[in-house]
């Protein structure tokens, strides 16, 4: 979730394997912190038109999931859309790169920020409705971090890009909410990794700044391991 170090953890893992001259492919990373607020918003919007022209059935289906999540607003619902379409647009296999491909913010976390705005059970409901036609990576990376951590870090920021960090100061029982649905989300992820023979989990603790090396290298092992295990569809690091 917001906060938990995802976008510096993901930066130095990338560090470390471009240095042994492996490609890291990074849009994501890119995007949210390297170029200016329009091109981000239209490259975005072309990743969104991309995947609702190749994969219509699915943005249509997408569609269908989401809104039985009942989220807050229609603007809400508007907003989750596009990104979850984004998001599974970059996660989608990759043919013609031989690489890594890495996002910060994967279909995982879209789902958090989609149950984060909906109602009861909205995460299993959007599993149900599409774990069968979503890109599922080869490795997903669970960053633990306790609730005061991230509240120190969103506190930090300059900008305040995320909702969780506009809504603490108006509602301090949001962080249990969003630490609930964390645990959810992790838990759907451990249920999911039994259908997927390619899928590796990693799990971190990512509470102190001192842990960001060891926790680098942690993930950039299984990366390394994943790539000497041979040839596998071409999937995304998120």
């Amino acid at each position: 979730m917001p906060g938990s170090g995802k976008s510096t953890l993901a930066s130095r893992v990338a560090e470390i394997i471009e240095g042994k001259g492996i490609g890291v492919r990074k849009e994501a990373y890119v995007l949210a912190h390297c170029v200016s607020r329009r091109r981000r918003v239209t490259t975005k919007l072309l990743y969104v038109l991309s995947e609702l022209f190749l994969e219509p059935r699915y943005a249509l289906r997408s569609a269908r999931a989401i809104a039985a999540t009942s989220q807050n607003s229609t603007m809400e619902f508007i907003k989750g859309l596009f990104n979850w379409l984004f998001v599974t647009s970059l996660a989608r296999p990759i043919m013609r790169f031989n690489g890594v491909h890495m996002l910060d913010q994967g279909v995982f976390q879209a789902l958090w920020s989609i149950a984060f705005s909906g109602g009861p059970n909205s995460l299993t409901l959007m599993v149900a409705k599409l774990l069968d036609h979503m890109p599922v990576p080869n490795v997903i990376v669970i960053m633990h971090v306790e609730a005061p951590t991230v509240a120190r870090r969103l506190a930090a920021r300059q900008s305040q890009d995320s909702r969780l960090e506009r809504l603490l100061e108006k509602d301090p029982g949001i962080m249990a909410r969003s630490t609930l649905l964390f645990r959810e989300t992790v838990e759907t992820v451990e249920l999911i990794k039994g259908r997927y023979t390619t899928l590796e989990v990693v799990s971190i603790d990512n509470n102190e700044n001192e842990e960001l090396e060891t926790n680098a290298q942690a993930v950039a092992e299984m990366i390394y391991h994943k790539l000497e295990a041979g040839p596998a569809p071409k999937k995304a690091i998120q």
